[in-house]
């Protein structure tokens, strides 16, 4: 699922999107994360740096504070679940409330 208002490919169904604070230890951690995730569900999954313009953009059109996220947005562009800054759930259970959505 890709945000019309964004650049990103659209992909039917939820989508997962990571945002990190553009540092290289949070962008590790959360593609460490996200490939975990990705092991255990279809969904699609976007990596964002904070300071990107889509970021910028998904963090604006949310009002959301902060810049360690992770989001899951529905297809009809709902913000579905959603996990900030010092959270740090498992990738089984984000992946189990992705697989969820239909």
């Amino acid at each position: 699922m890709g945000l019309d208002f964004t650049n990103i490919a659209d992909r039917e169904g939820a989508a997962l999107y990571f945002i990190h604070d553009g540092q290289s230890r949070s962008q590790a951690a959360m593609a460490k994360l996200a490939d975990e995730v990705s092991r255990n569900t279809d969904k699609q999954i976007v990596i964002l740096s904070a300071s990107d313009n889509d970021a910028r953009r998904i963090i604006e059109f949310y009002h959301l504070q902060g810049s360690n996220m992770i989001l899951i947005i529905r297809d009809n562009d709902q913000l579905q679940h959603m996990w900030q800054q010092n959270e740090t759930p498992q990738a089984e259970h984000i992946a189990y409330i992705a697989n969820q959505i239909g």
